[in-house]
Formats: C-alpha cells, sequence, structure tokens
C-alpha cells in the first residue's frame, strides 16, 4: 500500500485531479481485484527507481530531485495503518520540492539544448505555460472547496458516499451553525449505506444534542428516538 501512495503522490504531482481531503481504503470488485492502480503502481514504481539508476551519473539532477522525494516521503508513509485514510496529500508539501526540482531542471535542460529548434522551444514555453495556468485555475477552484466544513466534507461525499466521517462531520458543522434539521437528515442514513465508520452517524446526533440550543434539542430527540425505533439509525 505503501508504494502505490509513493506512486500516486507523483502522478498527483503532475496531474491533480480528484483531489479530496480523505481517501478511503480501497475495496475489492465483484471479482474480488483492486483497482487497477495498485497493480499498476509497483510497475512504475520500478520504471522510476530504474531510470534514475541508469542517468544518475549523466543527469545528477535527476538523482538528487527523485531522492530527495523518496527519502522525505518515506517519512510519511504509512506502514504501520494509522486511521482510515490511505493517503494524504498534506504529507507532499516537502517531498514535492524534489519533483519540482527534476521539472524545473528538465525544462532548462531542453531549452538551453542547442540542438534544440526554436519552434520546439517555443511550444515548450507554451506547453509550461499552460500547465502553470491549469494549476493555477485547478488552485483557485479548490479554494471553494475549503470555504467551510460544509463543502470541504460534501466534497468528499460527493467522491466517496461510503465514508461515514464525511456525514458525521457535515452534520456537526450544520448543527453548530444553527441547522439541526439539515444535519439530522445526514445523520440518520441507512446503515448499509457507510462502508466505514457506521458508528459516526449515531456519535453526529449525540454531538448535536451538546451544540445546539434547548428549544431545538427535544426536536432532535424526537427524531433520534424515531430513528432508532425504525432501525434506520446505527448504533
Amino acid at each position: 500500500m505503501e508504494l502505490v501512495n509513493k506512486t500516486l503522490y507523483i502522478y498527483k504531482f503532475f496531474v491533480p485531479v480528484g483531489l479530496s481531503t480523505f481517501y478511503p481504503y480501497p475495496t475489492l470488485d465483484p471479482n474480488g481485484y483492486l483497482p487497477v492502480v495498485y497493480y499498476g503502481a509497483p510497475i512504475l514504481s520500478i520504471v522510476v527507481v530504474g531510470l534514475t539508476w541508469f542517468f544518475r551519473r549523466k543527469w545528477k539532477p535527476l538523482l538528487f530531485g527523485i531522492g530527495f522525494y523518496l527519502i522525505t516521503v518515506v517519512l510519511v508513509l504509512q506502514f504501520l495503518p494509522v486511521g482510515e485514510a490511505v493517503m494524504a496529500e498534506r504529507y507532499t508539501y516537502l517531498p514535492y520540492v524534489g519533483l519540482g526540482f527534476v521539472f524545473g531542471h528538465a525544462v532548462s535542460f531542453i531549452w538551453n539544448k542547442h540542438s534544440v529548434s526554436q519552434g520546439l522551444k517555443f511550444a515548450l514555453a507554451g506547453g509550461v505555460g499552460i500547465l502553470f495556468l491549469w494549476f493555477a485555475y485547478g488552485t483557485y477552484e479548490r479554494s471553494k472547496v475549503w470555504k467551510d466544513s460544509e463543502t470541504l466534507w460534501t466534497n468528499v461525499i460527493d467522491q466517496y458516499p461510503e465514508v461515514g466521517l464525511a456525514y458525521k462531520n457535515r452534520g456537526n458543522f450544520r448543527a453548530r451553525n444553527g441547522r439541526p434539521d439539515d444535519a439530522l437528515k445526514t445523520s440518520t442514513l441507512p446503515c448499509n449505506r457507510f462502508r466505514m465508520m457506521p458508528r459516526f452517524t449515531n456519535l453526529s446526533v449525540i454531538s448535536m444534542q451538546k451544540k445546539v440550543n434547548s428549544s431545538k434539542q427535544s426536536i432532535i430527540t424526537t427524531h433520534l428516538s424515531r430513528s432508532i425505533r425504525k432501525n434506520h439509525l446505527c448504533i
């Protein structure tokens, strides 16, 4: 799993799509297989390490950059699983310096190579410019997701609807902001909706009772009791 994470971090450095504040562990498909990325990642890792070793003397920036990435990222890989998330992009802030170093040197190497035509250099500059504009746009759009806890955890639910923690955190945010009815809609979904942490649906309601005013607590208690009787709430 750690090998997969290391490879996925490299992929997301160049293609930052499908970002999430929470990445659950993968599930098996009906045939008992993991997603294909978990089989391709070891191969890609071997290729990256092999190319780095092959060019270690011909192009030392590659050796330094990949080495820096591997040394720093290995410190945050979960060799012993901790929590329910398989990976987290916040662990890559320092390791990405190594990948950025390689990318920058690669662009500089091509640009300064005398055998490269001016047309190709202009194409390279245009491609890098477009890439940076895409990154800038993606950063701006991603900032909307981090507006508050509701938008953040709604984004997780949209991508991974089986993660109970996301419903719990979104429900608590709504309750804290005077919307217990909306919060309860989140917290009384059937247990079979949740692959991960169904207990949070119950804990969310209990937390809500502590966060809203007394006039609303009776409503929550009534709704909770009704849900328990109908066996709709995870206990």
